[in-house]
């Protein structure tokens, strides 16, 4: 999503340096993440370690579902926001094991 409005706004002609107040205007400044199971209950809706770190620099406020079904909405560089894990095509493409990053 992201990536699209990127892509648009060089398209437009937008300079480098003001792209990331494009994208984050194109975007009200906020995203709702929200994945269900398949008998459509909320799950956990955390972004991934690489997606947080895309949300951050375009200071993208998030509203989430933690792992434990709490509800978060905020800035992700907040203390209160949940940690994000790795997915498992990120593990294999980092050659990884568990969730740290060495």
């Amino acid at each position: 999503m992201i990536e699209e409005k990127i892509r648009i706004g060089r398209k437009k002609g937008i300079p480098k340096h003001r792209l990331i107040h494009y994208v984050r205007g194109q975007m009200d400044g906020s995203i709702n993440i929200l994945r269900f199971d398949s008998t459509a209950n909320p799950q956990c809706s955390v972004p991934c370690v690489f997606c947080r770190k895309v949300l951050i620099k375009f200071d993208i406020s998030v509203r989430c579902i933690g792992p434990s079904g709490e509800s978060f909405c905020g800035n992700l560089q907040d203390d209160a926001a949940p940690v994000s894990k790795l997915t498992s095509g990120q593990k294999r493409r980092m050659h990884l094991r568990g969730d740290r990053i060495d």
